[in-house]
């Protein structure tokens, strides 16, 4: 049996419906990392993003035990985002 980590649904899930976090910067900031560590601010992050790969216990909204067993974030510039084309999606 496949190891369902490397499914592709479980591949969709982890690349695709991962929560997206907009990162607001400032040219003072950006250059700040540049000059210090050699890479952009959401590159920074991004190594030091938030992944649990242990099981977390937590609780829906409705009160139910629930065992967090991954959770990643992924980091885009505000001006990487864009509103999606609904009319191109319904066709």
């Amino acid at each position: 049996m496949a190891d369902p980590a490397s499914t592709t649904l479980e591949r969709m899930l982890t690349e695709e419906i991962t929560p997206v976090v907009m990162v607001l910067r400032t040219p003072l900031v950006e250059a700040a990392c540049q000059k210090k560590h050699g890479v952009s601010l959401v590159q920074l992050l991004s190594v030091s993003r938030l992944s649990i790969t242990s099981t977390i216990p937590v609780r829906t909204a409705s009160d139910q035990a629930y065992r967090l067993r991954k959770f990643k974030l992924r980091l885009f510039y505000s001006s990487d985002i864009q509103k999606p084309d609904f009319e191109a999606a319904k066709e």
